[in-house]
């Protein structure tokens, strides 16, 4: 889920295999050149996740893989993308006036 504030809403279906112990959820953004392990979800059907404290409008680049109670990680799936939501224009122009009397 895009276009949250410093946020984002990973969804995915729980895989059918029913030996899956957790998923490894990946992260990279587009000035990282490796990905990186940010969490671990135990739990086949726990298909979620909230990635927090993010940078305002931003691109981030998701992916998951299983592991498996016999050990196996699987290959990475597809590789979603995230922006982060940009911070509210600023309000300008403001004037005040004195109260007379």
């Amino acid at each position: 889920i895009t276009d949250m504030p410093r946020c984002a809403k990973i969804i995915w279906r729980p895989h059918s295999n029913q030996k899956v112990k957790s998923y490894i959820i990946e992260r990279k953004t587009l000035q990282d050149e490796n990905w990186e392990e940010i969490s671990v979800i135990k739990g086949r059907l726990n298909a979620e996740f909230i990635d927090l404290d993010l940078n305002d409008n931003f691109v981030y680049k998701y992916r998951v893989r299983v592991h498996t109670f016999d050990d196996i990680v699987s290959s990475p799936s597809q590789i979603v993308k995230v922006i982060t939501k940009a911070l509210p224009k600023s309000v300008t122009k403001i004037t005040t006036t004195k109260p007379q009397g």
